[in-house]
């Protein structure tokens, strides 16, 4: 049960608090209002399965939409949910070593 918290705080709470703080700097600061944008960047779970539950990545990627949703049609600003790519096309995280490390 521990890793399955420490799993959801890492990833979705981390990234909650990010957000929150990007939209707070935004309506703090005229010049960056009208260019708020705000991209949370997972590496490699959208593309494979990882030992931890499956809520704990879907969670994540739907207040995303939902946040850029509300936030594009109220105030023109962003949200989006990505991973990260190597130069190639292919994940950060790809490769046995990355796998074994995080297992």
């Amino acid at each position: 049960m521990g890793q399955v918290e420490t799993d959801l705080r890492l990833m979705n709470s981390g990234a909650w608090a990010a957000a929150g703080e990007a939209v707070s700097g935004w309506a703090e600061d005229a010049e960056e209002v009208a260019r708020g944008r705000f991209i949370y960047t997972e590496n490699l779970l959208n593309a494979i399965r990882l030992p931890v539950p499956y809520q704990c990545r879907t969670w994540s990627h739907s207040w995303v939409s939902v946040a850029d949703a509300v936030y594009m049609e109220k105030k023109g600003w962003r949200i989006f949910h990505a991973d990260e790519r190597e130069t190639d096309g292919s994940s950060i995280g790809n490769g046995p070593e990355w796998s074994r490390s995080r297992v």
